[in-house]
């Protein structure tokens, strides 16, 4: 596995996209508002926020 690392830009594009989807198997949205709000500033402000897993599929 290799680690490569993307601004948010690029994964917000990559979401509008839909390049990068959620799978049917992710659990529901569960965070308030709130949560999500502190998260994206911790990432705007260079913060460390652990990683994320990308699966690469052969489906489109």
């Amino acid at each position: 596995m290799d680690y490569q690392a993307y601004s948010i830009r690029k994964i917000l594009d990559a979401v509008t996209s839909g390049e990068i989807r959620i799978p049917a198997f992710q659990r529901g949205f569960v965070w308030e508002m709130d949560r999500v709000a502190h998260l994206l500033d911790s990432i705007y402000k260079g913060y460390p926020f652990g990683s994320l897993l990308f699966w690469r599929t052969s489906s489109n």
